[in-house]
């Protein structure tokens, strides 16, 4: 991944790129350190969350919950570094959801889908 690329992931992290009053930020989970930054992710209802791996080890975002046939609610396939997919999390529903790495078990986070603003 270029230098451009990471700082602009990061900036998306961080909340440091303006964002026009009604339109939806993209949310943006970088991996670095064998962590998912940040730890808490907040998707406004029908928004996206892209991965950005930061490191040289490969990670995935996978869901704790899981659908009626055992699959999870979401999953990312694995990715290394430089790779940046977006997690289907479109369809859920407001509520708080847990995600891991499959690849590192010990690598955890919140998912917070709020509900879309009226109007």
């Amino acid at each position: 991944m270029s230098v451009g690329v990471a700082l602009a992931a990061m900036s998306l992290v961080l909340g440091l790129v303006p964002v026009p009053a009604r339109a939806v930020a993209p949310t943006v989970v970088a991996t670095a350190n064998f962590r998912y930054l940040p730890g808490e992710v907040i998707v406004i209802e029908g928004g996206s969350v892209t991965l950005a791996n930061l490191e040289h080890a490969s990670h995935d975002v996978t869901a704790d919950e899981t659908t009626a046939t055992g699959a999870p609610i979401f999953a990312s396939q694995s990715i290394g570094q430089g790779t940046t997919p977006v997690v289907g999390v479109e369809d859920l529903d407001p509520g708080v959801y847990t995600f891991f790495c499959t690849v590192h078990p010990s690598m955890l986070g919140l998912l917070n889908v709020q509900e879309a603003p009226a109007g």
